[in-house]
């Protein structure tokens, strides 16, 4: 068994310093890695992760828009129907009961009453993921006749 021994002796000057000059750039770039690299790639990755989740969601909320897009193009002529029908402007409930009371009178109606219950709120699945509810008044129409005719008349009143 041989004995290697390192004597300084024999190394020159010029390679030690080289030795010296790398030992201290790897010390260098180790802590340049450390202080400088590592939380620039961190936060470099967070950033990655908050734009790609942005990504998604935006992903999403463009598919979600598609598709109430395509509903609401299939629904446009029901929503002109029902504008035309005139389901969307102000309701008179006074100027109704008057009208029912003057058909009544006209038709030969002897006796009866008309009531219309208050406004209530009516769940529709169809718009539960609007800003919109249905709000409906039941009507209740008691007539009373001596001749079926007279409520025949009463009828074709409302439905000229």
């Amino acid at each position: 068994m041989s004995k290697v021994s390192l004597n300084i002796e024999h190394v020159s000057k010029k390679k030690v310093l080289v030795i010296v000059l790398c030992a201290a750039f790897a010390i260098l770039c180790a802590l340049y890695a450390e202080l400088y690299a590592k939380p620039g790639l961190v936060k470099s990755e967070k950033t990655l992760k908050s734009t790609t989740k942005e990504l998604n969601e935006t992903k999403a909320n463009n598919l979600k828009i598609e598709d109430e897009l395509i509903y609401m193009r299939e629904k446009r002529e029901d929503f002109r129907s029902l504008e035309l029908a005139g389901f969307f402007t102000k309701q008179q409930r006074d100027v109704i009961q008057k009208t029912v009371d003057e058909a009544m009178r006209v038709s030969g109606i002897m006796g009866g009453g008309f009531r219309v219950s208050p406004p209530s709120c009516f769940v529709n699945a169809d718009l539960k993921d609007s800003n919109y509810v249905l709000i409906g008044s039941p009507v209740v129409v008691n007539v009373d006749a001596y001749e079926d005719l007279s409520v025949y008349k009463f009828l074709d009143l409302f439905v000229r």
